[in-house]
């Protein structure tokens, strides 16, 4: 509706400007002052709409950018998952699994290998705070050759992330982290951290 009301002003405003230079157009002050008042509330109008939109627009972004870090997150938590699954089912049937605390990851020029004190965690023990406990007869860490594609995943809170040496060390240094390890013919294929309640 209101901008029908715009649209007979803006030709009228065209018509007005098209008159050939001869030819003589009467318009009344008051005539002019309507026009203007018109032309001045429609844009007020168009104005206040624009506004409007660029708040919700405005609203919106900021909406997709709170979840957006979430989703993201979330989405990465089912690569990394994937990517832990594909590597142990593309190794099946000799897969052994073992846990323990890994002191660091070496590289160097005979490949990768860990340091690693086996211990294994117990659930529904019944009588631990958290209904598991972790048994470990003896603090010894002892050298695992790692198979050439190895990977590694750590927590951050309770959300596992792919970790290359640098920041695998760097994890396993902030504290003792349990890890679920898997084994092909003796060379450790993954390594990703078991959460502990």
């Amino acid at each position: 509706m209101k901008t029908r009301r715009f649209i007979p002003i803006v030709l009228f405003l065209f018509l007005l400007a098209g008159c050939d230079a001869d030819k003589e157009v009467y318009v009344t002050a008051e005539e002019i002052t309507a026009l203007k008042e018109n032309f001045q509330r429609e844009m007020s109008r168009l104005e206040s709409e624009i506004k409007e939109k660029d708040d919700k627009i405005e609203q919106l972004q900021k909406k997709v950018d709170v979840t957006d870090p979430v989703k993201n997150e979330y989405v990465n938590q089912i690569n990394n998952k994937t990517q832990m699954i594909e590597q142990l089912v593309n190794h099946l049937p000799n897969i052994t699994h073992k846990q323990g605390y890994i002191k660091e990851m070496i590289q160097d020029n005979s490949g990768t290998s860990f340091m690693i004190d086996y211990a294994v965690m117990v659930g529904n023990d019944g009588y631990s705070p958290n209904n598991f406990h972790v048994e470990n007869e003896n603090e010894e860490y002892v050298k695992a050759i790692a198979a050439g594609d190895v990977e590694t995943y750590v927590l951050d809170g309770t959300l596992l992330h792919a970790a290359d040496r640098d920041r695998f060390n760097d994890k396993v240094k902030e504290y003792k982290r349990l890890f679920n390890l898997y084994f092909i013919e003796d060379e450790l294929i993954l390594a990703a951290e078991q959460y502990l309640p």
